[in-house]
């Protein structure tokens, strides 16, 4: 059987393959931390699993990961400016 993956999966696994080897081993860390529990919060599954609903009913685009992190990073700023 082979697994299906969306175009963001695919480009979160993508995006893994390019970290070094060090950068791999921290982020299997971060998410193993909790005795080999995943520690991602189950509000977020929700989020992810509503978001990959609607891209699957063609009502949420996908975009790339490094546009995503900059759009991340561009709101941070914003909110870091207005605390200022």
């Amino acid at each position: 059987m082979t697994a299906t993956l969306t175009p963001a999966v695919q480009t979160l696994i993508e995006s893994f393959r390019s970290l070094s080897a060090e950068e791999q081993e921290c982020f299997r860390e971060t998410i193993t931390a909790a005795d080999g529990e995943a520690v991602i919060p189950e509000a977020h599954w929700e989020i992810l699993m509503e978001r990959e609903r609607l891209y699957q009913q063609g009502k949420d685009r996908a975009i790339p990961a490094d546009e995503a992190f900059r759009q991340i990073r561009e709101k941070l700023r914003g909110e870091r400016t207005s605390l200022s």
